[in-house]
């Protein structure tokens, strides 16, 4: 199973680190700033799980990947707002698994190749939570860690939750730059935390 997870999950952190970062744009241009606000979210349907998304943010569903979207990838969330340095993302992943899992193991075998995967990695908290897998609440974790993806790349912080099904595994990673606003890390959060497969 390890090889078979560490591939897409690597792939699908670092696509999207990289791929929502801001347009170029003049450094001294001053962006208004608009008031903090929760917005409404949306139940997405995806088929086989379903998350809750801030209703302002863009999804690119598997029908409009381009090429570059790593395969496993069932869906890509990103923040309309750009950020110069990394704009705030999600995506959840789906793998397949050589053996049936529980929710629990599966996390903990992720964890534990995040940490040889990324440079600088850091694990800033580990919950034991719950997600609904088929209407039942299974025993899963949910992780918050930074890492980066080379010496020269800036660091990024991500959240994720794990569920598995049968013989499928699901990721959902939520990927912001440190210095991201707190309202902005607060909705990358409910997205991961949100995770029912089912």
């Amino acid at each position: 199973m390890k090889k078979l997870l560490i591939i897409p999950l690597i792939a699908s952190l670092f696509f999207l680190s990289g791929c929502f970062g801001g347009d170029e744009t003049d450094e001294n241009t001053e962006t208004p700033v608009d008031e903090p606000r929760i917005e409404s979210n949306n139940n997405f349907d995806g088929g086989e799980f379903t998350l809750n998304i801030p209703e302002e943010w863009e999804i690119i569903e598997k029908k409009d990947f381009t090429s570059d979207i790593p395969n496993g990838t069932e869906i890509v969330i990103k923040n309309n707002i750009k950020n110069p340095l990394f704009t705030a993302n999600a995506n959840v992943t789906k793998n397949s698994l050589t053996s049936i899992v529980s929710s629990k193991d599966y996390a903990l075998q992720a964890a534990s190749n995040l940490k040889t995967s990324l440079l600088n990695f850091r694990e800033m908290n580990r919950e034991d939570v719950k997600v609904l897998v088929d209407g039942r609440e299974v025993d899963t974790l949910y992780m918050a860690f930074e890492g980066k993806q080379d010496q020269y790349g800036n660091p990024v912080q991500f959240l994720q939750t794990y569920a598995v099904k049968g013989h499928f595994g699901y990721i959902v990673t939520g990927a912001f730059a440190p210095s991201e606003e707190e309202l902005v890390v607060k909705k990358v959060d409910d997205i991961v935390r949100s995770l029912e497969v089912k």
